[in-house]
């Protein structure tokens, strides 16, 4: 059941009450804020406590307007950053250039840390092929080549570190050797005009048959690998009786070496048939 219209009346009456207080509020703010804006207000009617409080409200917008202002501006440089961020990382860009060894000699620079320098006059290294370099020093680290450089850039840059000086002498990779039989120069000069098998045959067969043992291959290959560095030799494939005594001979002198093993039909003082040579 709807109420009277009676009923209503004052509810209505306070909505309209309401709405001219705030109609009233609306425009003395209004009015606040012109005579604010205009240069004459100090000339207004109004006490020194009324223009106080004009000042600072209206003091309160500006600076709110201007921090409004400024947070937006940097809200937008953010914005603008993070895109540029963004688009430079997705763009594709070419790598620079390195040379294989670059990462290698840029951890030695940072290092600069060397054993010794060697300072030759002529250095033929084996890459590039087919180049002699004057001039030039290898930088020497834990018995390893660690740079190939200019002479006054090695001893500019390696002050500190012994420089071995080699005048007028060319320094080269060390040679290779590719079939020795190393133990064997304690035999040199023996029958040495006879032809292959009357040689073997005849001298150095029962020669061996009655002196080899592990000491003599031990002292012979020791002789030999002096030989061999004396001439440039570094590194050998050898093959002899007993190679457990080659073996032990090349590594006290800091030789490289490939040792093989004989197979002979024939007995021997390391071995008695085929099977045992194997």
């Amino acid at each position: 059941m709807l109420p009277k219209p009676k009923q209503l009346r004052p509810k209505i009456l306070f909505i309209r009450v309401w709405l001219a207080s705030k109609k009233r509020t609306e425009t003395k703010r209004k009015k606040t804020l012109k005579s604010l804006r205009s240069p004459r207000y100090f000339n207004t009617n109004l006490n020194l406590t009324s223009i106080v409080f004009k000042r600072c409200y209206y003091f309160k917008l500006l600076f709110l307007k201007i921090f409004l202002c400024s947070s937006q501006i940097l809200v937008y440089s953010l914005c603008l950053g993070f895109y540029w961020l963004a688009v430079g990382a997705s763009t594709s860009r070419t790598p620079p250039k390195r040379s294989p060894t670059f990462y290698q000699e840029l951890e030695f620079t940072m290092s600069q840390k060397i054993d010794y320098l060697i300072s030759p006059t002529w250095i033929a290294p084996v890459i590039p092929r087919s180049c002699i370099l004057k001039d030039y020093s290898v930088a020497v680290s834990q018995s390893t080549i660690s740079r190939i450089l200019p002479t006054h850039e090695a001893l500019k840059n390696f002050r500190e570190a012994p420089n071995i000086s080699l005048p007028d002498q060319l320094l080269t990779p060390g040679f290779i050797n590719v079939h020795s039989h190393a133990a064997m120069s304690l035999l040199r000069g023996i029958a040495d005009d006879r032809n292959m098998m009357d040689w073997l045959s005849n001298w150095i067969w029962p020669i061996e048959s009655k002196l080899v043992d592990p000491d003599f291959v031990l002292d012979g290959t020791q002789l030999a690998g002096v030989e061999m560095i004396m001439g440039g030799t570094t590194t050998v494939a050898d093959n002899y009786f007993f190679p457990d005594a080659s073996s032990s001979a090349f590594a006290s002198l800091g030789m490289r070496a490939q040792i093989g093993i004989p197979v002979l039909k024939f007995k021997t003082n390391w071995a008695s048939d085929e099977r045992d040579h194997i």
